[in-house]
C-alpha cells in the first residue's frame, strides 16, 4: 500500500472518529495519529534505518482500520443512569482500591528499594559495561540482580503488574481529584525499578500514561495550571530518559537522536525483515492466538515447567531469536546498525492469523476502548478511564516491544478487573479524602 493513500485513508479516519465522538483527540484517534505518525518518518528517509516494504503499510492499515470499525459498531446510547448512584458507586470503588494501596505500598516499596541498592553497590563496584545485560536471567545464567530465575519471575508476576496498576489509578485520582500521593509514590517506584536495570521504558511509561490520562480527562480541575505541572514532569521524567541512556552508552546525543527517532521506527524495520524472509520463523509458522494470549501462555508456562523442566511455549520458540541483533540501516559513517527486540505488536498479530488478526483484534480492541470512553464521558468514572487507560497504553508501547501478549500487562488488566468485582474491605461507607 502506498504511503501517499495511507495518509489520505487515515485523514479520513481521524474526521469520522472526530465526528463520532465529537472530540478530535479521542483515545482511537490518539492511537491512529501516533502509529501513522512513527510510520510516515520510516518511510520519509530521515533515519539511517532502511525503508520497510509498501506491504507494513498495509498491514498497519489494517490494523487501524480494524480499530476504526470497532469504534464505529460500539457507538450506541448509553443507558441512562442515576447521577448520584454513579457517584456513589464510583466514590466507594475509590475507597477500596485506595485503602488496598494504602494497605499493600509500604511491603513492595520495600521490595523495590531493596533490589535498588543492591543495584547501584553491583554498578558502584563492577561498573555500568555490560551491566544491563547480566540483570536478566536466561537458560544458561541467572541474573546478578535478583540472584535466582524463580525470585526474577515472582517479582514480575507481582511487583511490575501492582505498580503498572496503581500508576493507571494514581493518574485518575491526579485528573479527576488532584490528590497526587497515589501517582507520586507508583512513579518514584517506577524509577526505581528503571534505574535498578538501567531501563529507560519506565519513565516513558509515567510521561505517557500522565499525557494520554489528561488528553482523554473530562473533569473541570483541567486548568493552565495543571498543564504547567504535567509539562514539567515530562520534562523531567524525558531527561531522565536521556541520561540513563546517555550513561548506557556514554554518549548523550546519540542517546536522544536514537530516543526519539530510531526506538519509534525500528519496530517496522525488523518485523519487515521478517516478512521478506521466506524462511523466517514467522513465515514457516502460525500462532493460532497464542501470541495475543502470551500473558496467559506465559503463565501456563510456568506450571507446566515445574513438571516438565525443558518445556516451552509454541510461540515462545517463534521469538526465540528476537534478542539476536539484526542490521537495520546503515549510519552516515557506512557503518551497519544493528537492533533487535523492538518487533511491534504487528509480529504477533501477524503470527497469530495473518491478516485476518491483524485486522479483526484490534476490532474486538477498538470496539471495547470506544465503548469504555463513551461510559466514562457518561459517568466520569475510574474504572472504564482505566481500561481506556490500559488499553491505549498497550496500543501506543506496543509500537515497541509487543505488549499484547505482555504477562505484567494481562496481571495489570486482573488487578484492575477483580478491583471492580470484590471488596477488599470491610467498610463499605469508607471515604477517600484529599491528601
Amino acid at each position: 500500500m502506498n504511503i501517499f493513500l495511507f495518509t489520505f485513508v487515515v485523514v479520513f479516519y481521524l474526521l469520522g472518529l472526530t465526528y463520532v465522538h465529537k472530540k478530535f483527540l479521542n483515545p482511537i484517534n490518539i492511537i491512529i495519529l501516533w502509529w501513522s505518525f512513527w510510520l510516515c518518518l520510516s518511510f520519509s528517509g530521515f533515519t539511517d534505518l532502511f525503508i520497510p516494504d509498501d506491504y507494513v503499510t498495509f498491514l498497519v492499515f489494517l490494523m487501524l482500520t480494524g480499530l476504526f470499525v470497532g469504534s464505529v459498531l460500539s457507538i450506541r446510547k448509553v443507558k441512562n443512569i442515576s447521577e448520584s448512584r454513579c457517584l456513589q458507586r464510583n466514590d466507594l470503588y475509590i475507597a477500596r482500591v485506595y485503602r488496598l494501596f494504602i494497605k499493600t505500598y509500604r511491603y513492595v516499596f520495600i521490595v523495590i528499594i531493596y533490589y535498588f541498592l543492591k543495584a547501584m553497590y553491583i554498578i558502584l563496584t563492577e561498573g555500568v559495561s555490560g551491566y544491563r545485560g547480566m540483570t536478566f536471567s536466561d537458560g544458561d545464567n541467572e541474573g546478578i540482580l535478583f540472584g535466582h530465575s524463580y525470585i526474577e519471575i515472582m517479582y514480575g508476576l507481582i511487583v511490575s503488574p501492582y505498580v503498572l496498576f496503581f500508576l493507571f489509578f494514581g493518574v485518575y485520582l491526579y485528573m479527576s481529584k488532584n490528590i497526587k500521593f497515589v501517582f507520586i509514590i507508583s512513579s518514584l517506584m517506577i524509577i526505581l525499578e528503571s534505574s535498578m536495570r538501567l531501563g529507560r521504558f519506565g519513565l516513558y511509561y509515567v510521561v505517557i500514561v500522565l499525557g494520554i490520562g489528561f488528553i482523554i480527562s473530562k473533569y473541570n480541575y483541567r486548568t493552565r495550571y495543571l498543564k504547567r505541572k504535567i509539562i514539567k514532569i515530562s520534562v523531567i521524567f524525558l531527561a531522565l530518559i536521556v541520561v540513563i541512556g546517555g550513561v548506557r552508552e556514554n554518549n548523550t546525543l546519540n542517546t536522544f537522536y536514537k530516543s526519539v527517532f530510531e526506538y519509534h521506527t525500528v519496530g517496522f524495520v525488523l518485523f519487515n525483515n521478517q516478512l521478506i524472509n521466506e524462511d523466517s520463523k514467522l513465515n514457516q509458522n502460525i500462532s493460532y492466538g497464542r501470541g495475543t494470549l502470551g500473558g496467559i501462555g506465559y503463565l501456563s508456562t510456568l506450571v507446566i515447567r515445574r513438571f516438565v523442566p525443558d518445556y516451552n511455549s509454541y510461540y515462545s520458540s517463534i521469538v526465540g531469536d528476537h534478542h539476536l541483533a539484526v542490521q537495520t540501516g546503515v549510519n552516515k559513517e557506512g557503518l551497519p546498525i544493528y537492533h533487535n527486540a523492538f518487533y511491534t505488536m504487528l509480529f504477533p498479530l501477524y503470527s497469530d492469523g495473518r491478516e485476518l488478526t491483524v485486522f479483526f483484534i484490534p476490532l474486538l480492541f477498538g470496539f471495547a476502548i470506544s465503548r469504555s470512553y463513551q461510559i466514562y464521558r457518561k459517568t466520569l468514572d475510574a474504572y472504564h478511564y482505566m481500561i481506556i487507560l490500559l488499553i491505549m497504553f498497550m496500543f501506543i508501547f506496543s509500537l515497541f516491544l509487543s505488549m499484547i501478549g505482555s504477562h505484567i500487562l494481562f496481571i495489570s488488566f486482573l488487578y484492575l478487573y477483580l478491583s471492580n468485582k470484590f471488596i477488599f474491605f470491610k467498610n463499605k461507607n469508607a471515604k477517600i479524602s484529599k491528601l
